[in-house]
């Protein structure tokens, strides 16, 4: 399992679908949106920690758009992801 904790957009907009780049602890380091998707979807576990609360990150495929990623508490879809700090 790792946290993300920062975010990087495509300079495009600053929504879910515009993140590009993530970075995470427990076992720093940083990875392309891409990359992070395929080790989700492959039984990965990643999650976002904002004060107290914790989100799980989930990865979201709809049709005519590329896949990207969303955070899910108490089963409803968040913003959280988005407001992680930049790098």
């Amino acid at each position: 399992m790792v946290y993300i904790t920062h975010v990087r957009f495509d300079g495009e907009g600053t929504q879910a679908e515009n993140i590009v780049m993530l970075r995470w602890r427990q076992a720093i380091g940083d990875t392309n949106i891409i990359d992070m998707i395929r080790w989700i979807e492959n039984g990965g576990v990643a999650k976002v920690s904002l004060g107290e609360h914790e989100h799980d990150v989930t990865v979201v495929r709809e049709d005519g758009r590329k896949p990207y990623l969303t955070t899910v508490a108490n089963g409803e879809r968040t913003s959280s992801i988005v407001e992680l700090p930049r790098f």
